[in-house]
């Protein structure tokens, strides 16, 4: 390999009461495509911000391009070449793709009293071609693209700032198969221009798909660094886990009961689901399956009352239940973890204390004042039994790993008394360790009586951990299957791919 494009040498990073770093190297050189593996606290993300400038290391050195630095100047990134493409993506979906790439940079004219919107069409369009999206047109506002090409245009947005490292964190969270393919030969033309890629998953089958090397963190240290021919799947996970794990049955059969918890009928919002109908009965998790925009999300919104149904019915318990605000389902039982955690469903920088009693305060409040000795005392045995890695539950939630995040929000639901709980892709971007634990959790609601709705692009977990399957394909149902009958991959993926259906009945066979 020539010379390595970015070293790290002895990284440490000390938090109160935590050493997040110790002695860390990381080394990626010209057109390669680096692995970095670990999971949930083992101190990727903290290394990355050290690398983008977001920390000053305690002890250590990074050298960038033969200059070396204590502590990379973050006004400095683009000089530098270092860009990183976050899942949350960062981009402005008000605004056009073009304003997007280039903010910050946009070509003046005039003597810079107005932008050069012909130069910056021609910029813009070559940083798409550059990341392999010559069919985007950039005057389109980012939100109206599907999340597939708004991940095209934030990397055309690094390149346009002529980035020789992208660092991509869990690119394909959100993914259809068929657009990760296209992701990974993106990556790979890139890669041959002498572009690196720092590329961070917890999906090992794309790291033996598309890395040339791996290095895997454990607990705040590096373990090794291998060539991904060097390595098996098992030596990996037994690198990123400290132990060879078996892959237990996390299924537990629960009672399903006679009644039903929550009933839908004919729920439709325009544009996004239509026609719905379905039942969930207590003791019961019903997995949602369907390709990245079938419609789940805004399903489960819909039920919710984050993103109100234009027509149809919901019962909880024979009771209508149409709701406008998310607050009439809290009180009513009803849970929900949404499936961006950070935005939609965490306030990360409060304490977890306060993430987990929010839906219970005006309920537990006496004369409108809380107590914080006993909010606190609450919280601790509401995520008590979770497996929640936290130092005190003053912590804030922002400094907590993606699975012990996902955790506090799946003890808010738990703590509030819920009877339905909603999960919206609740293993997007954590560890398997994280993600069985996550199973389990929901196998447990299911043993005691609650109902689950779990929805997830990723049909292999569905399988593990749903009773009944329904399929969205185009904001429709397109198939139900049962685990008695025996879950068919193929009919799922077929019902899945369904172009015009008018309802289950009509679901491939």
């Amino acid at each position: 390999m020539s010379e390595s494009l970015v070293q790290m040498r002895g990284i440490t990073k000390r938090f109160p009461g935590i050493v997040a770093l110790k002695d860390v190297d990381l080394e990626v050189g010209p057109g390669e495509i680096h692995g970095l593996l670990g999971e949930n606290g083992a101190g990727k993300s903290t290394l990355i911000k050290i690398l983008t400038g977001a920390y000053r290391p305690d002890e250590g050195e990074i050298a960038l391009g033969g200059d070396s630095y204590s502590h990379v100047p973050i006004k400095e990134l683009d000089r530098l070449g270092i860009a990183a493409v976050y899942q949350d993506l960062k981009l402005a979906p008000e605004v056009s793709v073009v304003e997007n790439i280039l903010m910050g940079n946009l070509p003046k004219r005039m003597g810079g009293l107005f932008v050069d919107y012909a130069a910056a069409l021609e910029l813009s369009r070559e940083a798409l071609s550059r990341a392999g999206a010559q069919e985007i047109d950039p005057k389109t506002p980012v939100g109206e693209l599907k999340i597939a090409d708004q991940e095209l245009v934030a990397i055309a947005k690094a390149l346009s700032k002529k980035a020789r490292l992208i660092i991509l964190d869990e690119p394909t969270a959100l993914l259809a198969e068929d657009d990760v393919e296209r992701l990974f030969g993106i990556l790979r033309d890139l890669a041959n221009r002498d572009v690196s890629i720092l590329y961070i998953s917890h999906k090992l089958e794309e790291i033996f798909a598309i890395c040339h090397r791996v290095t895997v963190l454990r607990d705040g240290q590096k373990i090794w660094t291998k060539r991904i021919e060097q390595i098996t799947e098992d030596e990996l996970i037994a690198a990123i886990s400290g132990e060879i794990r078996a892959e237990e049955d996390v299924y537990t059969e629960a009672k399903v009961c006679d009644h039903y918890l929550l009933k839908v009928e004919g729920l439709t919002k325009r544009s996004y689901y239509d026609n719905v109908s379905f039942q969930l009965r207590g003791g019961e998790v019903l997995g949602l399956f369907g390709l990245v925009g079938a419609g789940k999300s805004e399903l489960l919104k819909g039920i919710f009352g984050s993103m109100p149904a234009d027509s149809g019915k919901i019962f909880l318990e024979e009771e209508p239940h149409n709701p406008d605000s998310p607050r009439e389902s809290i009180e009513k039982g009803v849970g929900f973890l949404p499936e961006d955690r950070g935005s939609e469903g965490l306030f990360v920088r409060l304490p977890i204390y306060v993430n987990v009693n929010l839906p219970t305060y005006r309920r537990l409040a006496t004369a409108g004042w809380i107590t914080p000795t006993r909010d606190k005392r609450r919280a601790q045995e509401v995520i008590e039994g979770l497996g929640v890695r936290y130092s005190s539950v003053d912590q804030a939630v922002d400094e907590l790993s993606g699975g012990n995040q996902q955790k506090v929000l799946l003890a808010r639901s738990i703590g509030s008394n819920i009877k339905v709980l909603l999960l919206d892709e609740p293993t997007a971007g954590i560890d398997v360790g994280a993600r069985r634990e996550i199973f389990r959790l929901t196998r447990r609601l299911a043993v005691e009586g609650k109902g689950v709705i779990y929805s997830s692009s990723y049909l292999p977990e569905i399988m593990e951990v749903a009773d009944r399957i329904l399929v969205m394909s185009r904001g429709r149902i397109s198939g139900e299957f049962s685990r008695k009958d025996g879950f068919d991959e193929l009919k799922i993926m077929k019902a899945a791919h369904a172009a015009e259906y008018k309802g289950v009945e009509d679901a491939p066979n």
